[in-house]
């Protein structure tokens, strides 16, 4: 369902005014006890705002946040760790070195960060020069080119990185005279962290028109990227950092999907859209015998012409199954039909099982959804619509309503509504043992799952 957008709505940053300067952030429901962080802005009339979140980590010590700035189509990476307890987050030197300067240039897409659980972060981003000049040495001095590099952090040492990455850059996908560089901007798709090795996906795509994402604050905006580009997955070991193994010869849509890289103890799983219009699958590698064997695969998303809009904007795995969340994409169908929110889950060595689809059960019509996490018991969403600016000039604005759970088994959905007049609302969601974390573009809320009723 499409609402426009209603007179004096903070989220009308659109006009020109950053968002954390609408009030002391959103007036959320009164029966849930929300702690709410803010991320760090650059309130500049040329900004709107524009610093946002585009990876989020859940380490030992706390919660992470990789963010961008989009402003003219260039993201500009930083890192922050979040205090709840305050609200406020505390910004890393990162990419600056201990001097105050970096030699890293930035070329666009998106950063991703995840965190180990043994008190490691990794983050991967796009960059079009890293400092040295011969780029089969380790780098790229200049031209249009770029390559994607992942860099590291003890929790301990955060606040001040190595501004180095620590892998140089990674493989491209069909690189052009043997070379690392890709001859437009990469997106990272995701990544996904263990005891003995980084795993980051990524893809030769931009994620949408004029960079607006799917993390970016105005996605879809009023034309969003509805193209599929060659996909490469990496692994690297922590251990060994200098000899990546690859997997590739796929395809991923960063304009609808990213952060779509899942993991449990034994495999990692990723979305493959195949060439336009073809059903999606979920491919799966075995972290042993990662790039040296091809992937398994199977069918997430028939796509076969009797729902050809919906993409897959969400991915979570354990040990006992994987996860997946599908909605219809703005751009595809028209934008008086993105309605509608499927989740699916496929056990260990069975079927895949729609455990919630509006598509065919109308009894909730204006649900949609974006994002996906699971634990032992339920899968979590934000529940999302489209707003209509009012401005005639940004299009569609992908707004959070709040967040909802479902068995599982199958069951019946629950919602912790989050709608506010002071901030788009959750796009995205997080779950440890005891929280849920909500992921709007310029704030991180967290609340008790004991909140669900």
């Amino acid at each position: 369902m499409i609402r426009s957008l209603a007179a004096g709505i903070c989220v009308a940053s659109f006009a020109g005014i950053a968002l954390v300067a609408c009030g002391s952030g959103p007036d959320l429901a009164n029966d849930v006890d929300v702690k709410l962080a803010a991320i760090p802005q650059s309130n500049t009339n040329t900004c709107f705002g524009c610093t946002f979140v585009s990876g989020v980590a859940l380490g030992q010590q706390g919660a992470y946040v990789a963010m961008e700035q989009s402003n003219g189509g260039s993201g500009i990476p930083s890192l922050a760790a979040l205090d709840f307890s305050t609200g406020r987050a505390t910004q890393s030197a990162w990419p600056a070195s201990s001097g105050g300067t970096t030699s890293l240039s930035f070329s666009g897409g998106t950063c991703d960060i995840a965190a180990s659980g043994d008190g490691a972060l990794y983050w991967a981003a796009p960059v079009s020069s890293d400092g040295t000049a011969d780029p089969d040495a380790g780098g790229k001095g200049s031209g249009n080119q770029a390559f994607v590099e992942i860099f590291s952090s003890a929790e301990t040492a955060f606040s001040m990185p190595n501004e180095r990455s620590f892998t140089g850059p990674l493989p491209a996908v069909d690189p052009v005279d043997g070379g690392p560089a890709f001859s437009n901007a990469p997106t990272v798709v995701g990544i996904v962290a263990d005891a003995n090795a980084v795993y980051v996906a990524y893809s030769e795509s931009q994620t949408g028109d004029v960079g607006q994402g799917p993390d970016t604050p105005f996605y879809p905006g009023s034309a969003p990227a509805d193209s599929n580009g060659a996909g490469l997955v990496a692994r690297v070991d922590r251990n060994a950092p200098g000899a990546p193994k690859t997997v590739q010869g796929f395809y991923f849509a960063p304009g609808q999907s990213v952060h779509v890289l899942a993991q449990n103890k034994t495999d990692v799983f990723w979305p493959d859209y195949g060439q336009q219009g073809r059903a999606v699958s979920i491919d799966d590698a075995s972290k042993d015998a990662f790039g040296a064997s091809a992937p398994s695969s199977f069918v997430a998303l028939a796509n076969d012409g009797s729902n050809p809009s919906v993409a897959l904007v969400g991915l979570a795995a354990n040990d006992q199954l994987v996860a997946w969340s599908a909605a219809q994409t703005p751009g595809r169908q028209g934008s008086s039909n993105v309605v509608g929110c499927q989740i699916w889950v496929r056990p260990k060595g069975g079927s895949p099982t729609a455990i919630f689809d509006t598509f065919t059960d109308k009894s909730d019509p204006n649900f949609s959804c974006n994002g996906l996490a699971i634990d032992s018991t339920y899968a979590y969403v934000a529940d999302t619509s489209l707003l209509q600016t009012s401005n005639g000039g940004s299009g569609l604005v992908t707004i959070g309503n709040g967040i909802a759970r479902v068995p599982l088994a199958g069951g019946k959905m629950q919602k912790v509504p989050l709608r506010s007049q002071k901030w788009y609302g959750p796009r995205r969601v997080f779950v440890d043992d005891t929280y849920v974390y909500a992921i709007d573009p310029n704030y991180v809320a967290r609340f008790s799952k004991s909140d669900f009723k």
